[in-house]
């Protein structure tokens, strides 16, 4: 249910996401994943999102050191 999620992200928590195709290792099938960068407060907030929609999602989070560019450290730009 990746489009339902990312436009859950994108409309709800007001975060830009990057669509990836990627094949899965164990069954060697094509999946689409989400990347999307968020702040800490925000991780309960999105983990409950994701699993209302997809409850058999699975989600990989990851501290980072530094984040730049729109959005973060530029001024985001709305259409």
């Amino acid at each position: 249910k990746h489009g339902e999620i990312r436009e859950a992200i994108i409309h709800e928590l007001d975060r830009g996401v990057t669509a990836l195709s990627a094949t899965s290792g164990y069954m060697n099938e094509p999946t689409e994943m989400i990347f999307s960068v968020i702040s800490n407060r925000e991780v309960p907030k999105i983990e409950k999102l994701i699993h209302t929609i997809d409850p058999e999602s699975f989600m990989v989070v990851n501290r980072v050191s530094e984040v730049s560019g729109r959005g973060f450290s530029m001024k985001k730009r709305y259409r």
